[in-house]
C-alpha cells in the first residue's frame, strides 16, 4: 500500500494534511469515520467467526492508520472539536477492535448453542461495545453541527 492511501471496501482516501473549504474539511473527517464504521459494520453482521475477526483485525488497522492522519489534519478556520471529537470515537473504536470485539465475536459466533455464561458476558460487552460507541458519535454530531454553523455549511444527513 503506498504512504498515505489506505482502501477499506473500495473506499480510497489520500492522507491530506490541510483542505482549503470547510465542507471538505467535513467530508474528509466523515470519511475517515465511515471507513472505521464500514468494518465495524462488518465485524458485527458478517455470520462466519473468521471473517467477523478479520474485519475487526482490519478496523484496528485502519483506526490506527487513521489517528495518525488525523493527527496531522490541520483545524479548518481553527476547529479544534470537530476534529478532536472525531479522534475520540476512533480511538474508542481502536480500542475494542483489539480485545472487546474480538472476545463478542468469539461468543456470538462460536459453532454450538450460545451459553448461559457467554450470553451474560456477551451482554457485560455491550455498554462498551455499543452504548458508549454511541455517546460518542453523538458527540461527533454534535460537534460537527457547530462546526458547521460556524463555517456555513449545510450537513445533510
Amino acid at each position: 500500500m503506498a504512504a498515505g492511501m489506505l482502501n477499506a471496501q473500495n473506499s480510497y482516501y489520500i492522507e491530506k494534511t490541510s483542505l482549503p473549504y470547510a465542507a471538505d474539511y467535513n467530508d474528509y473527517i466523515v470519511d475517515m469515520i465511515d471507513l472505521v464504521d464500514q468494518q465495524w459494520t462488518l465485524a458485527i453482521e458478517d455470520s462466519v467467526m473468521e471473517s467477523a475477526l478479520a474485519s475487526s483485525k482490519l478496523m484496528n488497522d485502519i483506526s490506527g492508520y487513521i489517528l495518525k492522519t488525523l493527527a496531522k489534519l490541520e483545524g479548518f478556520n481553527g476547529d479544534v472539536d470537530f476534529k478532536k471529537s472525531a479522534i475520540n470515537y476512533i480511538t474508542h473504536m481502536n480500542k475494542i477492535s483489539k480485545k472487546e470485539l474480538p472476545e463478542f465475536i468469539k461468543i456470538i459466533r462460536k459453532p454450538g448453542s450460545l451459553t448461559v455464561a457467554g450470553e451474560k458476558r456477551a451482554e457485560a460487552l455491550i455498554p462498551i461495545l455499543d452504548d458508549k460507541r454511541e455517546i460518542l458519535f453523538k458527540g461527533v454530531e454534535v460537534a460537527q453541527n457547530a462546526f458547521a454553523k460556524k463555517n456555513g455549511i449545510t450537513i445533510v444527513n
